[in-house]
């Protein structure tokens, strides 16, 4: 897995491309291990490896995007973050989810 602007999963079979966040998780200390715990929980559920690691991206992705819509600063974002991935729901992660 690489992380950046776009999200880089491969189990070496199969490849997937998460095109959400925001810049705002660069200013942020921990965003990293916090997508490892979301990926993890994916994980625990979803046998497919690559697929839980994408999805958890994503919808990890969605929330700091949610997340950023309201923040004045880095430090609110990550508050908001917290709340953003708690409250989130399926029919946000369906429509704005970008993952190819």
């Amino acid at each position: 897995m690489i992380t950046g602007k776009d999200d880089i999963v491969t189990d070496g079979a199969d490849t997937y491309i998460v095109k959400n966040g925001h810049l705002l998780m660069t200013h942020v200390v921990g965003t990293g291990c916090m997508a490892a715990s979301v990926i993890g929980t994916f994980a625990a559920v979803e046998p497919d490896l690559a697929l839980a690691a994408a999805c958890g991206l994503s919808c990890y992705g969605i929330a700091a995007e949610l997340a950023a819509e309201k923040a004045f600063g880095p430090a609110e974002f990550k508050a908001r973050l917290f709340d953003c991935l708690y409250n989130l729901d399926r029919k946000t992660v369906d429509q704005m989810q970008k993952v190819a």
